[in-house]
């Protein structure tokens, strides 16, 4: 089957909305912000949809669903920091498409995520100690997108959705 734009719009269309769906339920951080899901669609929304597609759709989705949920400050941060994990996953992806390496390239990922909204916190925001303390929730978050990630993204290797290379 030929990819024309208008699929590439209408799967752009469904990753934006399963990234917001999966940030909009969240678990409050005991520190700062929340914990959610929305990272294991744009992990699984950036290796479906490739290229600028799934930046615009997952970085998009993500920053619209803090202004929705009442996270209206981390906007701008989440807009920038889910279009470098994007960025991160496309970087690796264009390396090899072996599972090992996307596997790394979601750890990687994560460990982006977390490390910007550390910057953030701490240097724009100024929450300085509080902003150190969120950096174990960011990286439990991340694991957790991660694994629900490698789920879904066997799941769509075996219905043919997902095209990895066999290690």
């Amino acid at each position: 089957m030929k990819v024309t734009k208008t699929i590439k719009l209408v799967q752009s269309a469904v990753v934006f909305a399963l990234v917001f769906t999966a940030t909009w339920f969240v678990v409050p951080s005991p520190v700062l912000g929340n914990i959610n899901l929305g990272d294991s669609m744009i992990l699984v929304g950036s290796l479906v949809l490739g290229g600028p597609w799934a930046v615009i759709a997952c970085s998009l989705a993500a920053a619209i669903c803090d202004f929705a949920a009442g996270y209206a400050v981390y906007a701008p941060a989440t807009l920038l920091i889910k279009a470098g994990m994007v960025l991160v996953m496309l970087l690796f992806r264009k390396v090899s498409q072996k599972p090992l390496i996307t596997i790394l390239s979601a750890i990687c990922a994560e460990v982006f995520m977390a490390t910007g909204y550390l910057i953030y916190e701490a240097w724009i925001l100024g929450y300085s100690f509080a902003a150190v303390l969120n950096v174990p929730f960011n990286l439990i978050q991340g694991a957790l997108n991660i694994v629900l990630a490698l789920l879904i993204g066997t799941l769509l290797k075996k219905i043919g959705v997902l095209k990895l290379e066999d290690s």
